[in-house]
């Protein structure tokens, strides 16, 4: 029996032992984001206890800043934010929403003409694991402001990482939204599905997206009065960041269903556009210095130094793959045919006291494009009689319905088809 009662005694000593390690860990934790945040000088965030025990604590937390820093308009923001937190021993949880009667939630919901919405802000954090997950949802709702209805569908944020959020992955899910405009003959602003994912990393005070993905399903909007029309389906993009020999290089890939947009009597399709590319050759050191110095809203000037460093060592773009068909008649150009570019762009090292015009770069770009093109895109246009006069010329090659030339641009040349261009 006092074996028992003493791994009992012993049990509950441990359990409030881990218990008291989850509130320090809190604690340190929360001191940590604070003393970062007031460091970017942007944003300001304050935390108020308002009651606590050894179980919950419930705080009021404060949020203000500028929305012009995330690049909207200027205008300030005021926010106080609920939140309840649970100690477990070893891991912790938070339930959080914005406070409908404090600061401007109500200013900023009368603004902009909307109700309240529903919100709901969670968080779990492990202790032996050094793992947090953060998940933010925002239910459907609809809304009535005079001859507009809008409609928006539910999204929901989730964001895994190490207890520092130095490193992890960030989720987005937004079902989409739907605009209607019943005083204008039925104009409307429709979103689709839209999906993110990104990989991040922090390094000192700058946030590195290792990869990201994003897709949009589906993307339009009518004006009827000024009879144009907007249509996109099915883009998706994928970002990935890699190092080489000490140089960040960024490769930016992309495909699209269809996009087609109309006004009046023209129109613009482009469907099965692919993009396989990489943009890069900037020193990785240059690169973080580069974005502190940003963050930090240093002066123009203070850039020269670090911006001449990263055109000294020279940038380059490799076009692996652009592909797409075109069926437009926009700006009486009438073009109906498929595209093929493939290539590789360097801009070559110079000084920046060299340029005094935009143009003198020209002196400094080395350029070689392999174009692939079906011979029926400018039958209809003016160009023509332009790409007929290529063909004789020996500048294209035209075989098989198609037309295809490599064009070389540089500070000593400029050919195509290996052939001089005068």
């Amino acid at each position: 029996m006092k074996k028992l009662l003493l791994c009992a005694l012993l049990l509950l000593g441990l359990l409030g032992l881990a218990q008291g390690l989850g509130h320090y860990q809190y604690q340190q934790q929360v001191s940590q984001w604070l003393t970062q945040l007031a460091q970017q000088q942007q944003w300001q965030l304050s935390r108020q206890i308002d009651n606590s025990n050894w179980w919950q604590q419930n705080e009021t937390w404060q949020l203000q800043g500028d929305l012009q820093q995330l690049g909207l308009a200027p205008q300030a923001v005021n926010l106080v934010i609920q939140q309840r937190v649970t100690f477990w021993p070893l891991w912790l949880t938070g339930e959080w929403q914005f406070d409908p009667q404090q600061a401007d939630y109500q200013a900023l919901l009368q603004h902009y003409q909307l109700a309240p919405f529903a919100h709901q802000g969670r968080w779990q954090a492990n202790i032996i694991r050094q793992r947090l997950t953060q998940q933010f949802k925002l239910e459907a709702f609809q809304q009535t402001l005079q001859q507009v209805e809008l409609n928006v569908a539910p999204l929901q944020l989730n964001l895994t990482s190490d207890l520092a959020m130095q490193q992890g992955e960030l989720n987005l899910d937004w079902q989409g939204m739907h605009l209607t405009d019943h005083q204008q003959q039925g104009d409307f602003i429709s979103i689709g599905q839209i999906q993110l994912s990104e990989r991040f990393t922090q390094h000192q005070q700058w946030t590195l997206v290792e990869q990201a993905n994003w897709s949009v399903a589906s993307l339009s909007f009518q004006l009827a009065e000024a009879h144009m029309s907007f249509d996109l389906q099915q883009l998706k993009v994928n970002n990935q960041f890699s190092e080489q020999q000490q140089k960040a290089y960024l490769g930016i890939n992309g495909e699209l269903g269809k996009l087609h947009f109309s006004e009046g009597e023209q129109h613009l399709t482009m469907e099965k556009l692919r993009l396989r590319s990489q943009l890069g050759g900037m020193p990785m050191d240059s690169l973080i210095q580069l974005s502190q110095l940003k963050q930090q809203q240093t002066q123009a000037s203070a850039l020269d130094p670090l911006v001449q460093q990263v055109v000294a060592a020279g940038l380059d773009w490799q076009l692996d793959q652009l592909a797409v068909n075109i069926d437009s008649n926009y700006s009486q150009t009438v073009l109906k045919g498929d595209l093929q570019l493939s290539g590789l762009a360097k801009l070559l090292p110079f000084e920046l006291t060299e340029i005094s015009k935009p143009l003198q770069l020209l002196r400094y770009l080395d350029l070689k494009l392999n174009i692939d093109v079906s011979d029926q895109l400018f039958s209809y246009s003016p160009l023509a009689g332009y790409i007929l006069a290529l063909r004789q010329a020996g500048y294209l090659e035209h075989q098989a319905g198609r037309d295809q030339s490599q064009l070389v641009f540089n500070d000593s040349e400029f050919s195509m088809n290996n052939i001089a261009v005068n």
